[in-house]
């Protein structure tokens, strides 16, 4: 306490935040044996036999683990008689494991541990009883397959509401759905489970497909399939449509939409409905209904003491459909928790320096390469339909790395942004500590700035994230008093604020509205969009039971589900993904409006969602600089890193990695008896003197972990055990631990907070909304087609010689031969550097037949030569969206032949000892002369400044930057160039100048068909001017110099400066 502090945190945090608490939290554990351990047969025998005197544990077993639980009560009931000794070791340590997580690890699971919500307050309250309440639903996955089987009854049918599969796609004469559920099949398991569907596309399979895109019910599907094909009978129809039910093709309403509500009162509602059915059907939803007056009996009774009601439960539930585990049971925590508002401070704070020290980059790392390959194919003004988009026939297919399907992109190398500087500042932390014996380091403001990968702009916030944290103290007066240590969790947090809750919204009444504000209040980081939920059949069923959450946006794209009621549903075939130069978007193309994809719960997206649905939700994270938990590099792989501290804060606790007792616990794989626990407790305590290990720990592995006695003989063989099945296991510190462990109710070493935060709005600019659209009726140029796309390989240094002294040679040629027009741009991809040139002939035949044999074979001379490396065939697919539509197509290739023919004469003209004017300056009068002949913007532009009045240049070029940005290079020289760029005045300086002539009469032509494309831009309203504008500018600089961004923005200051100069000498002078 006491260290230097950053500014306000530019993060805030809501008031409410949710409880994650084990059940009995400091409680005493299970009796363990003095005097033997778990080789001890007996012992084990002891350990199974007293969980009958934990009826909470027991109940809590029945329901987590039906085979465990059948072994612990037959040991009870009958003795170990003729059960074998490795697996009653293995039931033991299973038991011992439970029991542990039930008192320590705060994770809500069934009857271990649960959930409360607490309040930021001026002191701390902690007040626990013992009246927790479950939350009993049907499992997901359990309930899906019983959905299936009612669907088989055409009476069931006939009382549902059908509509198609949101994420069908067409593949010639084929119907495709890529990611079909398993059907509540358990992933791996057998049955029919399905990595894609293909069905014939008939026309009564696309009809009934183009019917029933919104929820229609199934009859009215069958009427009007039946009147749009008179000659097919009745019936035939029917079981082609039961068939692509089955299939998935068509999705029921028997489905739970996933909207908030409860699966299987759902599906009670609607078998209520149904006319005649059949008798099985009968008797499930005898059942059903069984089942649901049981489990509301069930979570009226106190925990601990519904372990028959439970039993009777699962009785039922089994005899229906087996399953080890067909119920999905959450608890409510009788807690009531405050906490000081220096605790809130506290986290605000943390969270603005892992903020600071996260990694540069803006989004999810997994979408970078995908963005460029998306920039490369199809620039930065298209929208493509996101299921086109991810089919690999069609579009780039998904991004490297996503499953459902499998991506068929070469894998990406990792993203490690590591400076020498943030080097040495770790590994100075790490051997300080050991140097001074130290378990923690403490971080001052100084340290964060040789930390820190780079300075992050809080223009980049992110709209909102969850901290999840533990806080300790020695009591609740303490806490008040501001003497408390607050521990980053193990599971850090999220990017979406309220994720974590959503799932438990049903807990009680007020939590949903309180719950579903979390996420509605959630700022959206892009001016003029608006979030939408994201709602999908998880991969696994089970996963599913936490997906049934509300979609508080009060809108959703929903994949694999049907439509919820009282929401707005977007389809998900009307959203198009497009990019900026720095991030990829969404738009729902109905409205041109974009769109932020949220996932309001934590569903892994990477592991459980389609293609189409992941892709939506890393889209939704595009523009923000994430925030990321301490990472200490190459350094975790360390023996030991110590605690690091900030303020009160501690952002990564003290790690040991068990490399050095690893190789002991192999040697002791199959040892059993005295040997085994002799060796194994020799290895741990020469460990933990070596590394100075603490008594007690927490083996970590991903989201898993389990607190540990190393004293403890039972405990020990828990470790072993972890290790030889875990080969990422790391030892933790307990949270707490060396501040002495907090008394009373808090229990903050076992115990979570997840705290909502969002960013603080106050004068912090938000993204741009993107200006691209969809263009359905496009024209690409293949084989045989108008135009011939060359691309020509060589080093980049080589293309100025190449372009002005051997490419006129070409363009001859090729118009001697029967080509009209041309034109050509630098890029660099994949494959390197090249250059791209088109060239347009009216006649196809003669394009083909005589153009592209006699530039062929110029091309080989120029390879033999040395001028090329060598050169290919593509498709040309233009940018009509980035210069104003299909309409104006033909007046922009005229300008880029205008400016191509421009672009060789400048680099003569750079070349030649006679002239004075360097590439970059003749860039600066090019890029002036164009702004200039474009014309005044159209009246009301928001984008350019309303005082520039006639100056098409003033006002273009102000779009590229303020006067703080002018280069040095302009203020250097601004005399020269405010005589030399002066294009509303009429070039005078240039004008009485031979090569300045030679300048002007370059452009001349590029300038005038300039003049004609703005007309035709204005004219159509298809691409807004100053769009257009700035990618004709750009591109100027791409013929000159190439792709170099820091060169391009130079000449466009320039350019701004003088041009801004002579606007502001006439503004004074009128």
């Amino acid at each position: 306490m006491g260290e230097a502090r950053t500014p306000q945190s530019p993060f805030a945090a809501r008031d409410l935040f949710l409880l994650r608490s084990p059940l009995v939290p400091g409680a005493p554990g299970l009796p363990l044996p003095q005097e033997a351990g778990p080789q001890d047969l007996g012992a084990c025998t002891a350990l199974l036999t007293s969980v009958n005197d934990d009826p909470v544990l027991g109940e809590a077993l029945d329901l987590a683990s039906p085979s465990l639980s059948a072994l612990v009560r037959r040991v009870t009931e009958r003795g170990a008689a003729g059960i074998k000794a490795g697996q009653l070791r293995r039931a033991a340590l299973a038991v011992l494991r439970y029991d542990i997580r039930m008192r320590t690890r705060p994770t809500p699971f069934g009857l271990f541990a649960g959930v409360a919500t607490g309040r930021f307050d001026a002191t701390a309250k902690v007040e626990r009883g013992r009246a927790h309440r479950t939350r009993t639903h049907a499992d997901m996955q359990w309930l899906t397959r019983i959905g299936h089987r009612l669907e088989r009854d055409p009476a069931v049918l006939a009382a549902l509401t059908v509509q198609a599969h949101q994420a069908l796609v067409r593949a010639g004469d084929r119907l495709v759905l890529v990611s079909p559920s398993t059907q509540g099949v358990a992933p791996g398991g057998s049955g029919e489970g399905r990595s894609s569907v293909s069905v014939r596309r008939t026309p009564v399979v696309e009809r009934a497909v183009a019917e029933a895109v919104e929820p229609l019910p199934y009859e009215e599907l069958v009427r009007r399939t039946a009147e749009a094909f008179p000659a097919a009978p009745v019936e035939r129809i029917r079981a082609l449509l039961a068939e692509l039910v089955r299939q998935e093709i068509l999705i029921t309403g028997l489905r739970p939409p996933l909207d908030g509500g409860d699966p299987l009162g759902h599906v009670l509602g609607l078998l209520a409905g149904v006319a005649g059915p059949a008798e099985e059907t009968c008797r499930v939803r005898a059942a059903l209904l069984a089942l649901d007056r049981e489990r509301r009996a069930y979570d009226d009774r106190p925990v601990g003491a519904g372990r028959a009601a439970l039993g009777r439960l699962l009785e039922t539930a089994r005899s229906l459909e087996p399953d080890d585990t067909p119920l999905h049971v959450d608890t409510r925590l009788d807690t009531e928790l405050h906490l000081p508002y220096a605790v809130r401070e506290e986290i605000e704070a943390a969270t603005g320096v892992m903020w600071r020290l996260s990694r540069p980059k803006l989004g999810l790392f997994a979408l970078r390469d995908f963005h460029r390959r998306f920039l490369d194919v199809y620039g930065a003004d298209r929208l493509v339909p996101v299921l086109q988009l991810l089919d690999e026939s069609t579009g780039l297919g998904p991004p490297a790395g996503y499953g459902w399907p499998n991506s068929e992109a070469a894998p990406v190398p990792p993203d490690d942004p590591r400076t020498a500087r943030r080097d040495r500042a770790m590994a100075r932390l790490v051997a300080g500590a050991q140097r001074n014996g130290l378990r923690e380091v403490v971080l001052r403001d100084a340290d964060l700035d040789e930390l820190c990968h780079d300075v992050a702009d809080r223009a980049d916030l992110p709209s909102c994230c969850e901290v999840t944290v533990q806080v300790v103290a020695p009591s609740t007066d303490a806490l008040t008093g501001g003497d408390f240590r607050v521990f980053l969790s193990p599971s850090p947090g999220s990017h979406r604020a309220g994720a974590t809750f959503a799932r438990f919204a049903d807990h009680h009444p007020g939590w949903r509205d309180e719950f579903a504000a979390l996420h509605g209040d959630n700022p959206v980081h892009i001016e003029g969009a608006v979030a939408v939920d994201l709602a999908f059949r998880p991969r696994s069923g089970r996963a599913a039971n936490l997906a049934h959450t509300r979609p508080a946006t009060g809108r959703r794209i929903s994949v694999g589900v049907p439509d919820a009621p009282g929401v707005e549903e977007l389809r998900l075939s009307d959203i198009g993904i497009g990019a900026t130069l720095d991030r990829l978007t969404a738009v729902h193309l109905p409205t041109g409006r974009e769109v932020v994809p949220v996932l309001g719960n934590m569903v892994s997206a990477p592991a459980q969602a389609p293609n189409a649905v992941r892709l939506l939700w890393e889209i939704g994270l595009e523009g923000q600089r994430l925030w990321e938990p301490w990472n200490w590099g190459p350094l975790a792989a360390a023996p030991f890193v110590p605690r690091v501290r900030y303020g009160r804060f501690v952002l990564a606790p003290a790690v040991w990695r068990p490399d050095e007792i690893r190789a002991a616990a192999e040697r002791l794989r199959g040892a059993t008896g005295g040997a085994r626990e002799g060796g194994w407790a020799r290895a741990v305590a020469e460990w933990r003197a070596a590394w100075d290990v603490p008594r007690e720990i927490l083996a970590v592995t991903a989201d898993q972990r389990l607190l540990l006695d190393l004293g403890s003989v039972w405990h020990r063989e828990l470790l072993l055990d972890q290790l030889l099945r875990h080969p990422d296991l790391i030892a933790q510190e307990v949270p707490g631990a060396s501040e002495g462990r907090p008394a009373g109710p808090l229990a903050g070493e076992v115990s979570e907070l997840v705290v909502p935060l969002v960013r603080r709005e106050t004068g912090l600019p938000r993204r741009r909304p993107y200006a691209g659209r969809l263009q359905p009726d496009r024209t690409v140029h293949g084989l045989g087609g108008n135009w011939l796309y060359l691309k020509l390989h060589g080093a980049a240094r080589a293309q100025d010689d190449l372009l002005r002294d051997h490419l006129p040679e070409l363009i001859n040629r090729a118009g001697e031969l029967g080509a009209d027009g041309w034109f050509f741009i630098r890029y660099t991809d994949d494959a390197g550097h090249h250059l791209r040139l088109r060239l347009h002939g009216a006649d196809p035949g003669a394009l083909w037949g005589s153009v592209a044999p006699g530039v062929g074979a110029l091309l080989t001379d120029w390879r033999r030569a040395g001028l090329v490396r060598g050169h290919g065939l593509a498709e040309y697919d233009p940018e009509t969206e980035r210069y104003g539509g299909p309409a104006a197509q033909q007046s922009a290739e005229r300008v880029f032949r205008c400016d191509s023919e421009a672009a060789l004469e400048l680099l003569r003209l750079a070349k030649d000892p006679g002239n004075d004017y360097g590439v970059d300056e003749l860039a600066v009068i090019s890029c002036a002369a164009l702004a200039h002949a474009f014309g005044p913007p159209s009246p009301g532009n928001p984008l350019t400044p309303d005082y520039c009045g006639g100056d098409g240049a003033a006002a273009w070029l102000s779009m590229t930057g303020s006067r703080r940005d002018l280069p040095d290079g302009f203020r250097g020289r601004a005399a020269w160039w405010r005589r030399v760029v002066d294009p509303y005045g009429g070039w005078p300086a240039l004008s009485g100048d031979p090569a300045g002539a030679r300048v002007l009469a370059a452009l001349r032509p590029r300038d005038a068909a300039v003049r004609q494309l703005a007309d035709r831009v204005r004219e159509s309203g298809g691409t807004p001017e100053g769009r257009v504008v700035g990618s004709l500018l750009h591109m100027v600089c791409n013929r000159l110099f190439g792709g170099s961004s820091a060169r391009e923005m130079t000449v466009l200051g320039i350019a701004r400066g003088a041009v801004q100069d002579h606007l502001n000498r006439r503004r004074h002078q009128s």
